[in-house]
């Protein structure tokens, strides 16, 4: 079996890669987590739940760990109001996917920049 005769060749050549290698060694010494929290800080605070009672709303919290954030709630009901459940007739309020559409990447990244 030839499997992998018909592969077309690749040639790459790089310009530059001091000034890559640079940068990548830059990028190590970055607070990858401090950057996540601030990220999901941003979504926190655009969220905007349903509010009956504002429990939902106050319960989000950011969780970090191990680089990544993630905005939680400890409420039972918490995802059911978020992505619906079509069986019991809820419909779903997307207000985190709806807050992450917006510049929670800025927050990030300016705070990567100011390091």
């Amino acid at each position: 079996r030839q499997a992998h005769r018909h592969l077309p060749v690749m040639q790459v050549r790089a310009r530059g890669l001091r000034e890559v290698l640079a940068v990548l060694r830059r990028l190590e010494d970055l607070d990858v987590a401090a950057a996540a929290r601030a990220g999901a800080e941003r979504i926190r605070a655009d969220a905007r739940p349903p509010v009956r009672s504002g429990r939902l709303a106050s319960s989000l919290r950011v969780q970090v760990r191990a680089g990544s954030a993630a905005v939680v709630s400890p409420l039972v009901y918490a995802g059911v109001i978020h992505d619906g459940w079509p069986r019991h007739n809820i419909a779903p309020h997307p207000f985190l996917t709806d807050a992450a559409s917006g510049d929670w990447l800025t927050a990030a990244a300016d705070t990567l920049l100011e390091e």
